[in-house]
């Protein structure tokens, strides 16, 4: 061990002084050398902290850790007490030997600083930040180091490039030579591996309406690779200021207008950190269900008082969004996805996802907009964006030029921000053609990337919340679900709940729902939507029969709404939060025999080929929302209750979905055609076939034979179908079973 005894006494600097102080001359007294003494004194404490050779060449160390004097250092000159700490744990560990660089990363500070305290008087100083990283660049060499030669004499000069500042020397440095500009020696240059970041702030629900305030981040050495654009991460560091052509490459035109950025000393994705740092300010609502929060005995105390009581999931739902009025199928929906399913990992195969998604349709003025944002804002992490503001790119990932490298670097869009929560969509049927881009995000849970030379995938394990208009403003039973939205069937089959709210008029609903918005205007004590359902209205009723009633068990009863107390948004967040940590349950075998059961008997009673197909992706459907149930309740494993709540709301939604304008349930109505629209597109056909010379007259065989072909979707026989056409004046009879097509009948 190269003690700083032996230094001081022999006046000569030990062989790995210079790299840690390049540009600082050795003397016996210099302060650098005291500090370094009091930091070797930390190394070698108790359990000698963060020096492990295994971790070689980074070396943690903890805030807390440190000693008040090197605390009162580093909030001074935080850059010097680094070196010191490098230099020192150099000299433990590698004693007389040069060894390679070791680089000291400092974390778990007390606390972080807000975006918008990082000011001109921030520069030089040592702080913690925490956001969402949404840009990523590329891993670049950069110079610490470069070698000059003089064409005159050939000598030689070595610049140290701060910061990564390209500032060559002026002329020769040598005696009697006089020699103008040097020539870079490009072989001998010293690099170190260069990444940068662009962290934005996490979202603060006290500052509504403004831009999202974003600073670039600078990691170096071990640090570069270890984060991807949508990651939630702490960064340490020293915040600095420079230009982006002094920065990079030293060309340009003068500026004075500098950009702060951050010199990371450590960065640490959110919820991986075995030391967990204390967060103060509103951007502790944003953390919740990250893996940060340390949960105190008043927390322990809120999740058993919900999970205990008799119906947490009447509870959670009359608790989503209390401003809207009714629609508790569509609520319990929303709670289902916001808790998500059990993650399980099968290995190298492919692993069912956890996420669920959800489609809300309906007419305007229904509240789906506002039950998307309470979504969201109760989500542990949530995006909200609009369909018809919305690209494709701005959904998935963007491939943007960086201004100062001219390199490519990655732009998280909204799935990749919204990775491990919820984005939710509004205005869906407005989005055109960017629709498909959600297929392989929604079924697979990432996003590939092949653009500009960069081929690779990123995590988007999200929930999707989509709510849209119908075409025209109004729902009309008479279509498709399909025809109704013009969204790909592909698209449609990945929802595992797709909900219609409809405006019709009922006296009682209109009664009960007018009071409730007169209560939200007036000086009445709190409004809840549940202190006015004293009745069910009719058509409710009717559908809670065929829904087997889950819709009439989630709604507080009278005498329940009078002592109804809803869960503060902070306190169901924080629920959630410890639900998705804590609660992975899987299926027990009475909960397995009853989906299974459901799922087949969907399977043989539609097993048409012009239905809906029932495949092996609903049965996943129904297990991911039984398993959410079950998280909703803090349960160690799904049961026969809980299959039956899915089985409830799951009969809910295909109600809704498939019922036709008679009121019966057809599976045909998903996607494709209606009647109507298959009607029309028959006698469009047999138009097209006498433009191609076919006689006008069709034989009662002809028909039939073309509406096989067609596989159109009729009711009763074709002869039936025929004569409905013949009926309707679309098609004529003449003579024995012949027909002719009557111009502009359709």
């Amino acid at each position: 061990f190269f003690s700083l005894r032996n230094m001081l006494s022999w006046g000569e600097p030990p062989p790995s002084f210079a790299i840690y102080f390049p540009d600082t001359p050795f003397s016996d007294d210099h302060p650098y050398l005291q500090i370094t003494k009091a930091c070797s004194a930390f190394w070698k404490g108790p359990g000698r902290p963060g020096l492990d050779a295994a971790a070689l060449p980074a070396a943690m160390a903890d805030f807390d850790a440190l000693p008040l004097d090197l605390q009162d250092i580093l909030s001074l000159k935080p850059k010097v007490l680094i070196q010191c700490l490098e230099y020192a744990a150099h000299q433990i560990m590698y004693k007389e030997t040069v060894g390679c660089r070791i680089h000291v990363r400092i974390h778990n500070l007390p606390k972080c600083t807000r975006y918008s305290k990082l000011m001109a008087s921030s520069v030089g100083k040592f702080c913690a930040i925490q956001g969402t990283v949404v840009r990523v660049s590329s891993v670049r060499p950069m110079v610490s180091a470069m070698e000059y030669k003089c064409p005159k004499c050939e000598g030689s000069q070595v610049v140290q490039l701060k910061d990564g500042a390209y500032r060559p020397p002026d002329k020769c440095m040598a005696k009697r030579c006089g020699g103008g500009r040097m020539e870079p020696w490009r072989r001998m240059a010293s690099t170190f591996d260069w990444q940068k970041l662009k962290v934005e702030e996490l979202k603060d629900g006290n500052e509504q309406g403004r831009i999202p305030r974003t600073i670039e981040v600078e990691l170096k050495h071990d640090l570069c690779d270890c984060v991807l654009p949508g990651d939630m991460v702490t960064v340490c560091g020293i915040i600095k200021a420079g230009t982006g052509t002094e920065r990079r490459r030293g060309g340009g035109t003068p500026n004075n207008a500098y950009i702060l950025y951050m010199d990371a000393s450590s960065c640490s994705k959110i919820g991986s950190m075995k030391n967990k740092p204390r967060v103060s300010g509103p951007a502790d609502q944003a953390l919740a269900g990250l893996g940060l929060e340390q949960w105190t005995e008043e927390d322990y105390q809120l999740f058993q008082n919900i999970s205990t009581v008799p119906n947490p999931f009447k509870l959670i739902v009359n608790s989503l969004c209390p401003a809207i009025f009714g629609h508790e199928i569509v609520k319990a929906g929303l709670a289902l996805v916001l808790f998500g399913g059990s993650q399980r990992d099968f290995g190298d195969q492919a692993s069912p996802r956890p996420d669920s998604h959800m489609l809300i349709v309906g007419d305007p003025g229904l509240g789906k907009s506002q039950m998307l944002r309470a979504a969201s804002h109760i989500s542990p992490r949530g995006v909200y964006v609009c369909g018809n503001t919305t690209s494709s790119s701005g959904l998935t990932v963007t491939v943007v030029r960086d201004q100062a490298t001219g390199d490519y670097a990655l732009e998280a869009g909204a799935l990749v921000l919204g990775d491990r929560g919820v984005c939710c969509i509004d205005e869906f049927d407005k989005m055109g053609v960017d629709h498909h881009s959600l297929l392989e995000a929604m079924e697979q849970q990432r996003i590939s990337v092949a653009k500009a030379g960069i081929v690779c995938n990123l995590p988007a394990r999200t929930s999707v919340l989509a709510a849209a208009n119908p075409i025209g403003g109004h729902y009309t039973r008479g279509r498709t679900v399909a025809e109704n939205l013009k969204l790909h069937p592909a698209l449609l089959s990945r929802f595992d709940l797709i909900y219609i709210l409809l405006d019709t008029a009922d006296q009682e609903k209109d009664r009960l729902l007018s009071r409730h918005v007169m209560k939200l205007h007036s000086r009445m004590p709190a409004p809840t939507h549940h202190s006015t359902q004293h009745t069910l209205p009719p058509s409710e009723a009717a559908r809670a029969l065929t829904s087997g009633a889950l819709s009439q068990k989630l709604k507080l009863q009278p005498h329940e709404a009078k002592m109804f107390q809803e869960i503060p948004p902070q306190c169901l967040r924080k629920y959630i939060t410890y639900a998705k940590q804590t609660c992975n349950p899987p299926l027990n075998a009475e909960a397995a025999h009853v989906l299974q059961e459901f799922y087949l008997g969907l399977r043989s009673t539609y097993q048409n080929s012009d239905c809906t197909p029932i495949t092996t992706r609903q049965l996943e459907s129904l297990i991911r929302l039984s398993q959410a149930r079950a998280k909703l309740a803090l349960r160690s494993e799904v049961t026969r209750e809980d299959a039956e709540d899915v089985i409830g709301l799951m009969k809910e939604s295909l109600y809704d979905v498939l019922r036709d304008e008679a009121g019966a349930v057809d599976f045909t109505r998903l996607t494709g055609m209606s009647a109507k629209a298959q009607q029309t597109a028959f006698l469009k056909e047999l138009a097209r076939q006498v433009e191609k010379g076919h006689p006008a007259l069709w034989s009662l065989q002809e028909l039939r034979g073309l509406i096989g072909l067609m596989r159109v979707k009729i009711k009763g026989t074709a002869d039936e179908f025929i004569h409905r056409l013949n009926e309707g004046g679309l098609l004529l009879k003449k003579g024995n079973n012949m027909y002719a097509l009557l111009g502009g009948g359709f």
